[in-house]
């Protein structure tokens, strides 16, 4: 084949190509996008949750400090032991040790002995007294020295008490039944009662957990006693805990009075660790199970955030009608239903957008539950294309219009 032969084939072969290509394009354009996007509402089971995350603590733990000031001097139980009610723990080298409990001690002694030879001395005057051998001045005489000996007497006791509960309180003993969790104390260590040292925590029962879950503000009106909860652990990511919340605290957390720092608030969950698998401490993320609606007529939450003037121009770039409410009437709607929540949607109905009012129930974030307004054959409208102004300047520019 001559070389003219091959240019004339690949001038050919380039025009069918154009053509088919031209051909293709006309086609696409004739196939108009539509600038709007519409959906009717359908019937979905909707879910309202609450992200969730907390940590776990022991329930029932008994923290135990000194209430006197001093270190250290001997420890006889660790980590993870069991103890007793009344166990010697730990004791305080108090710098006076028993010395004011002896000395109160041999007080009381003297003043007991006094007491008594009071005691007996005034029931022979009182004798001597009834049978007119002694005068009543005498006999009011040795019924003081009598009284104040019993004075004498009851407080010497209470300074005994007093001397002892100090040298008892250097001896730190368990409150109650339990086990050790966490013995702070060393031999040394300094504990004061200006500090609030604290020296051991007891649980109760490690088996009995609990967990304190974090919940913002902005949610907390939501979450209510008896609401079912599922946690997961950190450390156990495929393992569910599905249980109740059983109680919620009014005190906030964070925040300051004047609210510009969100707040949060406490919501408690009972953790079985019966097979002692958690640890004090052990982060858990999951979810509150706020409210479920079976079955409820929703539409995309897309619905409420498209913009009015956009709507407009869509309408009259396409010769559809354009029925808005007035501020006036949206604010009536909303007046008439002061409990519920009231928003506006757009509904395309023969060639028409109207505005329309709905009524919402619970939401998952992604579809609404709409309770009144609307109908499952409305066609509501979710999404639009706003207009491009550049694509009319090119078409006058094509045309010739600039």
């Amino acid at each position: 084949m001559r070389i003219w032969q091959k240019i004339v084939l690949l001038i050919i072969c380039c025009s069918i190509a154009g053509g088919i290509a031209l051909f293709i394009k006309k086609r696409q354009s004739k196939i108009k996008k539509s600038p709007f996007k519409t959906e009717a509402p359908q019937q979905r089971t909707i879910k309202h949750t609450i992200a969730i995350s907390g940590v776990l603590e022991i329930k029932g733990i008994m923290k135990v400090g000194s209430i006197q000031t001093g270190s250290v001097k001997d420890i006889f139980v660790k980590e993870n032991e069991p103890v007793k009610k009344g166990q010697l723990l730990a004791v305080i080298d108090w710098a006076k040790g028993d010395a004011d409990v002896q000395a109160a001690t041999h007080r009381v002694a003297r003043a007991r002995e006094e007491h008594e030879y009071q005691k007996l001395f005034f029931e022979r005057q009182k004798a001597l007294y009834q049978s007119g051998q002694l005068s009543k001045n005498a006999f009011q005489n040795y019924l003081k020295d009598y009284q104040k000996s019993h004075e004498d007497l009851q407080t010497e006791q209470a300074l005994l008490e007093k001397s002892t509960l100090e040298y008892e309180s250097t001896r730190i003993k368990a409150p109650d039944n339990g086990t050790i969790i966490a013995a702070y104390a060393t031999k040394g260590m300094v504990a004061s009662d200006v500090s609030n040292t604290n020296l051991f925590e007891i649980a109760q029962d490690v088996t009995l957990m609990k967990a304190t879950l974090t919940i913002d503000e902005s949610e907390i009106g939501h979450v209510k006693k008896g609401q079912k909860v599922v946690l997961t652990p950190n450390s156990f990511p495929d393992m569910l805990i599905k249980n109740t919340i059983t109680d919620v605290s009014y005190a906030p957390q964070i925040g300051t009075a004047k609210g510009d720092v969100p707040a949060s608030y406490a919501a408690y969950v009972d953790i079985d660790n019966k097979h002692h698998l958690f640890h004090p401490g052990m982060i858990v993320n999951g979810h509150i199970n706020v409210q479920k609606a079976k079955q409820a007529l929703s539409t995309s939450v897309l619905a409420f955030y498209l913009d009015t003037n956009i709507i407009k121009a869509i309408a009259a770039k396409n010769h559809y009608g354009y029925v808005p409410l007035s501020d006036h009437e949206q604010k009536k709607l909303i007046k008439a239903k002061p409990d519920e929540v009231v928003k506006f949607v757009w509904v395309v109905s023969r060639k028409k957008f109207i505005q329309k009012a709905v009524t919402l129930g619970l939401s998952d974030n992604t579809y609404c539950h709409i309770k009144d307004g609307v109908s499952a054959s409305d066609r509501i409208v979710l999404e639009v294309e706003e207009p491009d102004d550049m694509e009319e300047i090119y078409k006058k520019w094509f045309r010739g219009g600039l």
